[in-house]
């Protein structure tokens, strides 16, 4: 099958795409993220993780980092090349991108606050809840963000990164009021085997800064860095080559035009 590729600055990386692409070997990688996903997630809904954070508030946090971020990213870099095309493009297509981003940050708000982590170490059950609540928003906000080629069209790439940039931001404010508040504000967690709640809470932030970090960063830097390329491939594609000639026509040229205006 010849290969579709374009002709300018753009054809040898096509060509190298077209040559080492590999369907099966993208599928089973793809699935294995999504296994990998989904693994993590039921790893921190059962015993001896649930347990664990429900006398724990780092513990606690690092289930809420699995369900709200990891594992969230892992399914749907995993699902994204099943994703159907939905069809819609420019702004409506970007406001269903914001939506989802409003709806995982007010999911991820409501469940950092002091009360409901309380909540959440007096009534187990309410762990049910938070997976339903931080998981399918999260999986929706990545699905966003996330692109395919058989997948359906997310927003173009610098938009695409300033909502992963909110999507950062959001999660670094969150730890920040919870890691830096004045005292202990989370009073259902088990102190004993910790090094105090003020300690445990400034080591939530952290964990949430860095997990955040880890999972929003490359979606800031990749489409950008890849825009600025595709813009100056296009630059190169359009500018006009201008040929030397052959060798010995312009200085012989230049002396037959002052042969003839001597004469």
């Amino acid at each position: 099958m010849p290969l579709a590729c374009p002709a300018g600055g753009r054809y040898r990386r096509c060509v190298d795409t077209e040559l080492t692409a590999d369907p099966r070997r993208r599928g089973v990688r793809s699935g294995a993220l999504a296994v990998l996903g989904l693994a993590l997630v039921v790893a921190v809904m059962v015993p001896p993780l649930a347990t664990i954070a429900r006398r724990n508030l780092v513990a606690e946090s690092i289930q809420f980092c699995v369900l709200a971020m990891v594992g969230p990213a892992l399914i749907a870099l995993g699902a994204q090349r099943s994703r159907p095309s939905r069809g819609r493009a420019g702004w409506p297509l970007l406001a269903g991108t914001v939506l989802a981003l409003g709806a995982w940050i007010g999911a991820c708000l409501v469940w950092r606050l002091p009360p409901v982590l309380d909540a959440l170490a007096r009534h187990p059950a309410l762990a049910a809840a938070e997976l339903v609540t931080l998981l399918l928003p999260g999986i929706g906000l990545w699905l966003e963000l996330v692109s395919s080629p058989r997948s359906a069209p997310g927003p173009a790439r610098p938009w695409r990164a300033l909502i992963a940039a909110l999507a950062m931001w959001s999660m670094w404010i969150i730890a920040y009021l919870l890691g830096f508040a004045r005292g202990s504000v989370v009073h259902a967690y088990d102190a004993g085997g910790s090094l105090g709640m003020v300690n445990d809470q400034e080591i939530t932030a952290v964990l949430l800064w860095l997990v955040s970090t880890f999972c929003f960063a490359p979606l800031i830097f990749v489409p950008v860095l890849a825009w600025l390329r595709e813009g100056a491939d296009s630059d190169e594609d359009t500018t006009p080559r201008v040929s030397g000639g052959v060798r010995g026509w312009t200085k012989g040229t230049g002396r037959t035009s002052a042969g003839q205006a001597r004469r």
